[in-house]
């Protein structure tokens, strides 16, 4: 399944420290599927805590499941 997804791009667009310890860091990534040709975009925020997801469709509609 690793072999279907193609990472086109990742880029940095923000991170902040604390001392030596990496707090937050969002990137943005552009990803192919191999099977279906799509690309497709997606933005992450990486942290040591809890996260949540906001899936955004193409209306500006955002789905959250509690």
């Amino acid at each position: 399944m690793t072999d279907r997804f193609e990472w086109l791009k990742t880029e940095v667009v923000y991170q902040e420290k604390r001392s030596d310890e990496l707090r937050w860091i969002v990137t943005n990534e552009t990803i192919k599927d191999k099977q279906t040709e799509t690309i497709f975009s997606r933005s992450l925020l990486r942290h040591p805590g809890v996260a949540s997801v906001a899936a955004i469709n193409d209306k500006d509609e955002i789905l959250l499941i509690e």
